[in-house]
């Protein structure tokens, strides 16, 4: 399962048309919302696009900017269990030496689940207590937490009925092979058997 929070920074070098892609991976479950935050270096000569998209056979579309700002925020709700990619796309404006290319520093930070819910303001909206606003958070966690481990354990038993239907396939499959040699092997040895008696060897 995806953690609750995760911040990524890395460089990103940029080059002509199409440009240089660098995508980041995590794990997220169905419907689960999520929000975060982008932000890149000042720079010449490139722009930087980036696409969410997941990696289920829906391949669902997330979120998309062709032409990041130095800060930019984005939230969405997950479709499918798959991890989620996160592409950046950086591409090269005009002409530019191999000693002038310029380069971006990417900041990603990802909120999930519970960590993403704006519990601050829920507590202003009922007029909670700080403590009660705490209370609030700790619930949606341990709530997290539950539906995380349930999951867990749907996906344990779903792997283990997989398992135990390939160890069935490959039980009767390996009986068969054996049915199949001993076979093969007593009409090898009555064939020779004839071949000898009718050449008169034995």
């Amino acid at each position: 399962m995806a953690p609750p929070a995760a911040a990524v920074k890395f460089i990103l070098p940029t080059a002509p048309q199409p440009g240089h892609t660098h995508c980041l991976y995590q794990y997220i479950a169905k419907d689960t919302l999520v929000v975060g935050h982008i932000e890149v270096t000042d720079g010449p000569m490139q722009t930087i696009s980036c696409q969410i998209t997941d990696m289920s056979n829906k391949k669902n579309k997330y979120w998309n900017n062709p032409t990041l700002s130095l800060e930019q925020k984005f939230a969405f709700t997950t479709h499918d269990d798959a991890d989620v990619q996160f592409c950046f796309t950086s591409v090269m404006l005009g002409q530019a030496r191999p000693s002038d290319v310029p380069q971006r520093r990417v900041s990603l930070h990802v909120d999930t689940g519970a960590e993403a819910q704006d519990y601050d303001k829920e507590a202003r909206e009922k007029k909670l207590k700080p403590i009660e606003g705490d209370f609030l958070r700790a619930q949606a966690l341990i709530d997290m937490i539950t539906a995380e481990s349930e999951h867990l354990r749907s996906r344990e038993v779903s792997m283990r009925d997989v398992n135990e239907s390939t160890n069935d396939r490959v039980k009767w499959f390996s009986l068969g092979t054996v049915v199949a040699f001993t076979l093969v092997g007593a009409w090898q040895i009555m064939y020779l058997r004839r071949y000898f008696q009718a050449k008169k060897l034995i």
